[in-house]
């Protein structure tokens, strides 16, 4: 099994010869999408991946039953004006319909009672998706009960369509009584027909179907036959087999197809038949890379990754010749398999590849897009580093006081007290890090929250940077906590500060740090560098509303404010919880005494999660300017809640 980065798509998934998948959402109204790249690298969408309108459709049924509402459908005639209920889509991968129909998207779209068919052009390593029948439908009906609802390559080579014929397709909770759309199903009668449904066989007039091919008793060798056939269904089939057979006294045949099969797509499935019989050969994937079609060199590619993992020197110097290939998918196939495998070891490649296409902006925004993730693939692991860390470390030395429970340990012979201040659900442990950071170098004494301990937080400012982060790490994401990690350099930044001090904190300072006043801040002059009209709404104590780009995030946003005097400020932090991934995935500090000149960062970092908590150095300034320096398709960067730390 293999882990997936991101979650996409609702009613259906399907993939193309080469196992990029296209998934669709009918409640996001997106008939297609992170199809651009195999899903393995994570959801990557490029400018100008649909056509124009591509969106707007063409039915000719005249009801108006659209959860949308009016929004939905055309004023004039009542017909759907946009894919909404899109599910169970297909890439036709059949050998019975004529050849133009091979490799076509087939979109059923049930609450327009239509199947769009499009065509799937690769324009300079970009996929386009265009309508085949531009302003029409390739299957249509005036039935009010067509309601086709996925597709489907036949064993026989041909395409199969599943229609529900169903007046309501609804849930019942979209068509309670009183809902709009409750009124036009009453009106039209859709609640009558129920318990149909229909398969619809889709055939050319020069169509001659194919046998079954009765494929599941046969054995391994048998099937061997089957991954060079024209049929795209009987090659998954005859792949997924063998692999299930775990035969491997066919691994000669297979590769022996591999290296010489007639058919470019036998050759791709063998070698995937193979590995996925745990029996890949270096010798015969490196061969591979010289084939004389692209699909399969793109296959060995991402086959040689277990290999490029260990750090398989000799490898490296190939993959890097590699890159002068001048197929701009085999560049693309060779940027998400670098970045797939920390490649470390390989940034030449990816300087060759930036070089040689530096004209070819489809290359250049996967390579941007990439690196942003690579960001990400390194945080997580550092993360989960931390997590394991943390958890031996607050096992040995913490839970004594605190509970293994994180409840606090209760003091025997003693009603409702524990040794250690109770740390699930602690509002105080979550927010901004240096409290807790402050609390773990120096200790705390005194009551806290009304309650009394037997005795003080003792200082564990011994114990080392990565010591401290590692169990704050593991404590903020335990027992339904949920914050950021801390990570070791914040704990040195913080350590600096009070190195000078010498008393533990007292339960009553650490009590009092609190950000300024949001009637403070609503004196303060923001600006931003998108839709500064609402930046506002950072600063107006409301939970639902926020700043926001307006569009997803790029390098180079801001959000600055002006504090009307000079202040010395201790942390910012950007709250965006209401917007969960809208937060920014790398960030940078500027300030300023006038606003015009200002300072290199003062502070940079990484966003992960939805608070984010910058720490600052203590420092008197009066402007404050924060970069977004992330990329982030399809989210904005948004403030639900913007809070200042300073000396007020």
């Amino acid at each position: 099994s293999q882990e997936l980065p991101d979650g996409t798509g609702q009613w259906g998934v399907t993939h193309d010869d080469m196992g990029r998948n296209f998934f669709s959402a009918a409640g996001g109204e997106n008939p297609a999408m992170a199809f651009q790249q195999p899903f393995v690298y994570g959801s990557i969408s490029l400018p100008g991946e649909k056509e124009p309108g591509f969106n707007e459709v063409f039915p000719l049924v005249e009801i108006p039953d659209v959860q949308g509402g009016q929004g939905r459908f055309r004023k004039e005639n009542f017909t759907l004006n946009h894919f909404t209920g899109c599910a169970g889509q297909h890439i036709y991968r059949g050998d019975r319909l004529p050849a133009d129909f091979y490799g076509d998207y087939i979109i059923p779209e049930p609450v327009g009672r239509l199947v769009r068919r499009a065509k799937v052009d690769h324009v300079d390593g970009k996929i386009i998706l265009r309508n085949a029948t531009p302003r029409s439908e390739f299957l249509r009906s005036r039935d009010a009960n067509f309601r086709p609802v996925h597709a489907a390559t036949g064993p026989d080579g041909c395409l199969y369509i599943c229609d529900m014929y169903r007046g309501i397709i609804q849930e019942g909770a979209w068509v309670r009584p009183g809902s709009y759309l409750r009124e036009v199903v009453e009106n039209y009668g859709l609640d009558k027909n129920i318990g149909r449904g229909r398969i619809y066989r889709i055939v050319h007039k020069t169509t001659v179907r194919d046998s079954n091919p009765k494929m599941l008793n046969q054995k391994a060798a048998q099937l061997v036959q089957y991954l060079s056939h024209p049929n795209g269904w009987r090659r998954d089939e005859a792949q997924k087999l063998i692999v299930l057979s775990g035969d491997t006294s066919v691994v000669k045949d297979l590769a022996a197809l591999a290296q010489a099969g007639e058919s470019p797509l036998g050759r791709m499935h063998a070698l995937w038949t193979l590995d996925g019989l745990g029996q890949s050969d270096l010798s015969l994937l490196v061969r591979k890379l010289k084939d004389s079609d692209q699909r399969v060199r793109m296959a060995a590619i991402r086959l040689l990754e277990p290999w490029l993992n260990s750090g398989h020197d000799d490898l490296t110097r190939i993959m890097n010749r590699l890159a002068s290939d001048s197929d701009p998918d085999i560049a693309i196939q060779m940027v998400l398999s670098h970045f797939q495998t920390g490649g470390s070891d390989q940034a030449e490649l990816i300087q060759t590849i930036e070089k040689r296409f530096a004209s070819n902006p489809n290359i250049q925004t996967i390579i941007r897009i990439m690196k942003a993730r690579k960001e990400d693939a390194r945080r997580r692991r550092e993360r989960n580093v931390l997590l394991a860390q943390g958890e031996t470390n607050f096992k040995a030395v913490c839970a004594a006081c605190h509970g293994m429970d994180g409840k606090g340990t209760p003091v025997q012979g003693v009603e409702n007290m524990t040794l250690g201040a109770p740390l699930a659900g602690s509002s105080r442990l979550q927010g901004k890090k240096d409290i807790p950071i402050k609390i773990l170098l120096k200790g705390m004494t005194g009551d806290l929250d009304g309650k009394s301990y037997p005795g003080p937080m003792l200082p564990l400012e011994t114990y080392d940077d990565q010591w401290i982060a590692s169990v704050l790490t593991y404590i903020r994401s335990e027992w339904g906590n949920r914050a950021p990690s801390v990570s070791a350099s914040e704990v040195a930044a913080v350590r600096a500060m009070i190195q000078d001090r010498k008393d533990m904190w007292q339960a009553s300072e650490i009590m009092e740090i609190s950000p300024i006043p949001t009637q403070v801040m609503k004196s303060w002059k923001l600006n931003a560098s998108h839709r500064p009209d609402i930046v506002s709404n950072a600063i107006d104590g409301k939970a639902d509303t926020r700043w926001d780009t307006g569009t997803t995030q790029r390098p180079g946003m801001w959000f600055s404010f002006d504090m009307g005097k000079p202040r010395v400020i201790s942390s910012i932090v950007l709250n965006c919880e209401r917007s969960s991934m809208d937060y920014p995935r790398s960030f940078s500090v500027e300030i300023s005494d006038d606003g015009k000149t200002w300072s290199q960062p003062i502070a940079e970092g990484l966003g992960d999660g939805p608070v984010v908590d910058i720490l600052l150095p203590d420092i008197k300034t009066q402007h404050v300017r924060i970069r977004q320096l992330g990329i982030v398709d399809g989210k904005y960067w948004s403030i639900h809640k913007l809070e200042v730390y300073a000396n007020q």
